[in-house]
């Protein structure tokens, strides 16, 4: 079996990470297979993986033909869906899911009574339903968003807001706020917050989304589960974004691909620290950006489609502003102001949103 085989029968993504780890699944596949477990199966759902999380030895090609000698008299155990199989050569663990003909060949294989481990799956105390197929890429795309600092933990996570019977997915770093567009969900006519905690929105990004309906399972304040993919939530408190974000009724409307490029072509003579670039809004929109350290600057111009707030002065760290203005795919996008250019400025095309904070004129 090779790496393509391998990844499309674990339903896996294709790419660095994933192959990076081939080698790997395909000796355990080789192992299992040796000692009669059909591990990868027609029965086997697009949600429900076999996982290999951890090998502690390094020959892999080498170990097969011993490990399938040693496993059985070494033993093995199986708590809830995590299987352990201690070997001479060190020990190899494997989570499986629950309660599908996988997991039952795997315990007779075994020799474990799987009717007692199926029995400890968690119950879930809520559960819902998100009518949606896009879940799992929309939290790829506001994972983008989160703080990479430690200092404020809350913010390094992604928010599942339920509201009204809509999901919003949001998740900021301080300097931009993104929000995605409202999904219907049935949440029993409750409103629930759910946390996802760093590693939980680093293991849902990886994965690629197959169900029309996406169910998450939240078994305690800090355990859940999305289409079957174990996730942990934070008991944390997020900032309560919504009494932040303004209501702007004019925009300017502008295309997004000549300004990304106008962008990038006037920040790098940009101050390197904080990256500045400026913005004067007056029949065009004139950048422009200078490090006074070094005497040297860059500007440049290019039209608006159309605009109604008034003319007015801003700017933004070039970084930030090419982040927000990447997540989106429209040729057109609508920039939300009061014309005032020391106030937050609202992106968006139509459906999806980011809140991004200006810098200070003074700030060069």
């Amino acid at each position: 079996m090779n790496t393509n085989e391998i990844l499309a029968a674990l339903c896996l993504p294709k790419n660095k990470y994933t192959q990076t780890h081939c080698s790997r699944l395909i000796e355990v596949y080789k192992f299992l297979k040796g000692i009669k477990a059909d591990i990868i199966s027609s029965e086997v759902s697009g949600v429900e993986k076999f996982l290999f999380a951890h090998v502690t030895e390094k020959k892999y090609s080498n170990v097969t033909r011993q490990m399938e000698n040693n496993v059985i008299h070494e033993g093995s155990e199986m708590k809830a869906n995590k299987i352990t199989v201690k070997t001479s050569y060190g020990c190899y663990f494997f989570a499986v899911p629950v309660g599908n003909a996988f997991y039952f060949a795997v315990c007779e294989l075994l020799g474990i009574e799987y009717q007692k481990a199926a029995s400890e799956e968690k119950q879930a105390i809520k559960v819902i339903e998100i009518e949606s197929s896009e879940i799992f890429a929309t939290i790829k795309k506001a994972a983008k968003f989160v703080s990479k600092g430690e200092l404020r933990p809350a913010i390094q996570c992604v928010l599942l807001n339920f509201e009204n019977s809509a999901l919003e997915v949001s998740a900021t770093n301080a300097h931009y706020l993104y929000m995605s567009k409202l999904y219907k969900a049935n949440t029993g006519n409750e409103n629930v917050k759910l946390l996802l905690s760093i590693e939980s929105v680093k293991k849902l990004s990886g994965l690629k989304d197959n169900n029309q309906i996406t169910t998450i399972k939240v078994y305690s304040d800090s355990e859940g589960s999305v289409n079957g993919v174990p996730v942990t939530f934070e008991t944390l408190r997020y900032p309560d974004y919504k009494c932040v974000i303004p209501e702007y009724s004019e925009s300017m409307t502008f295309d997004r691909v000549k300004l990304i490029a106008t962008v990038k072509q006037v920040q790098t003579m940009a101050n390197k620290s904080c990256k500045q670039v400026k913005f004067h809004l007056n029949g065009n929109i004139a950048l422009s950006s200078q490090d006074v350290c070094f005497s040297f600057g860059s500007d440049a111009t290019i039209p608006y489609i159309s605009k109604t707030f008034p003319d007015m002065d801003t700017a933004f760290n070039a970084k930030f502003l090419n982040d927000v203005l990447g997540i989106f795919k429209s040729k057109e996008l609508k920039m939300y102001s009061n014309g005032i250019g020391s106030k937050c400025s609202i992106f968006s095309d139509g459906n999806e949103k980011v809140l991004l904070m200006p810098l200070s004129l003074d700030n060069d």
